[in-house]
């Protein structure tokens, strides 16, 4: 399990600095005032739009399990905050090492 704060998501090459693996966990951990979690297509991440979400988690204490290899993209959908760095793109090898998958 890899608990991920809001000061995190701004953290310059967080997820580089991490591995993950198919059955980790993310855990995002934020004020759900002022902040969601929303998981994104990747053309999605780069355009930090959340209008065509694959999953929103609004409950400010996320445990996001990672169920394929491959590419998994998060941002803020609160107006402005992706743009600002939070947001976060993992990779998850499978368990046999690979990371095949889209960057979807």
């Amino acid at each position: 399990m890899v608990s991920v704060n809001s000061e995190a998501w701004a953290a310059e090459n967080f997820s580089f600095l991490k591995t993950f693996q198919v059955g980790d966990s993310l855990v995002f951990e934020y004020n759900n005032v002022f902040h969601d979690v929303i998981e994104v297509t990747h053309n999605d991440f780069e355009l930090c739009q959340p209008s065509k979400p694959l999953a929103i988690n609004q409950t400010g204490s996320d445990r996001i399990s990672l169920t394929k290899p491959g590419y998994q993209n998060f941002i803020c959908g609160v107006l402005g905050h992706c743009k600002i760095g939070q947001k976060l793109q993992i990779l998850s090898f499978g368990l046999n090492g690979s990371c095949r998958g889209s960057s979807s």
